[in-house]
C-alpha cells in the first residue's frame, strides 16, 4: 500500500469519525492527545481502526502516546508494521 493512501485513510477517519467532519486546525504533527482528539476510548477505536483496515495485529509495545500522537507519527507505525509483513 503506498503512502498516501495509507496517510489518506488515517486522516479520513481521523476527520469523519473523531472531528465530526471538521478538518480546521487538523496538521501532520498536529498533537492528537493535547487537542483532546484521542482519549482512553478513540485511541481503542482508532488502534482498532487501523488494525482492520490494514489487516495487521498490534501490539501493546506499539500502542503507546508516542506512536499515536500525530498523524504523522500514526503513518509510521503503519508504514513500518506493514514493511515487517
Amino acid at each position: 500500500m503506498e503512502q498516501s493512501s495509507i496517510r489518506g485513510a488515517i486522516w479520513h477517519y481521523i476527520v469523519e469519525k473523531l472531528l465530526a467532519g471538521d478538518a480546521a486546525g487538523l496538521a501532520d504533527n498536529t498533537d492528537l492527545f493535547t487537542t483532546g482528539v484521542l482519549d482512553s476510548f478513540t485511541t481503542l477505536e482508532l488502534t482498532l481502526f487501523l488494525q482492520e483496515t490494514f489487516h495487521r495485529d498490534l501490539s501493546l509495545a506499539q500502542i503507546d502516546a508516542g506512536r499515536l500522537r500525530s498523524l504523522d507519527s500514526i503513518c509510521r507505525l503503519v508504514e513500518e508494521t506493514l514493511a515487517r509483513g
